[in-house]
């Protein structure tokens, strides 16, 4: 009997031992990530915490400020900051030269371009990390912005100049003959709207009539800020993982079958 006790109890000692060493070896890892991540990039300097915590960066993503806190932050510790463990910042137009220059060493991020990607797991010409991908996706739709294989390139885009030219003399200015008060008018959204049927009277033949209509016709913008804004709070929260879960990724990305949005420009 004394013998059978021993035994269980040795047995309980040895699933005890064998579930705290995987826990320490789990933490042990984590703090030497960690470590590593802070070794790393000690040289930079930065807010607080930054070296070993991402909370101020996700404070400054979720605040909707982000631009507010990086310029803080780079005219405090230097053009050259820290903001997360393994994240710099910088606000030097020579280094943001060399960095964008020609056969440049730095290649983009896919923790950041991927986020932009319309469907889970397909890349476009904006998401694309891949360098030789990305050149290649490029040559193959440059002729038909470079007006080689697009005659009508200039034609298309004056015709929308005039149609915004229109749309403000018609709705917004005044008369010039007249005494009347122009009509206030948020060019921002106008120039939106150009950009728009520029980019589909080029690219696909036919504008989206947003100028015509002074309207977003079929919601692009409206879906370009919502999705944006959840795409941010994703990754201030530490959660932009789900999309690429493969069920759970096409329920909250857009479908070819919607019928406004980015879903309807990708059908």
């Amino acid at each position: 009997m004394e013998s059978d006790s021993l035994l269980v109890s040795l047995a309980s000692l040895n699933h005890r031992l064998v579930y705290f060493t995987l826990v320490g070896a789990v933490l042990l890892w984590a703090v030497a990530a960690r470590l590593s991540q802070f070794w790393r990039l000690r040289k930079f300097r930065g807010p607080f915490g930054t070296g070993v915590s991402w909370l101020w960066h996700s404070r400054a993503v979720l605040s909707g400020d982000a631009h507010r806190w990086y310029g803080d932050v780079t005219e405090k510790y230097g053009p050259i900051a820290r903001v997360a463990p393994d994240h710099l910042i910088t606000s030097s137009p020579e280094l943001w030269a060399y960095i964008n220059a020609v056969r440049s060493p730095y290649t983009r991020a896919p923790w950041y371009y991927h986020r932009s990607r319309f469907e889970p797991g397909k890349d476009n010409v904006f998401t694309e990390c891949d360098n030789d991908s990305h050149d290649a996706r490029r040559k193959k739709m440059a002729a038909g912005y470079s007006g080689k294989e697009n005659p009508t390139l200039e034609a298309s885009i004056d015709t929308q100049i005039v149609e915004l030219i229109r749309l403000i003399r018609s709705k917004y200015a005044a008369p010039t003959a007249s005494h009347g008060v122009s009509k206030p008018m948020d060019l921002a959204a106008k120039i939106q709207y150009l950009t728009l049927d520029v980019i589909s009277a080029v690219g696909l033949g036919q504008p989206f009539g947003d100028l015509q209509a002074d309207a977003d016709v079929n919601d692009y913008l409206k879906s370009l800020e919502e999705g944006l804004t959840i795409g941010n709070i994703s990754w201030g929260l530490g959660i932009t993982w789900l999309r690429d879960v493969p069920l759970l990724g096409k329920a909250i990305s857009p479908s070819e079958k919607d019928e406004r949005g980015f879903g309807k420009m990708m059908a």
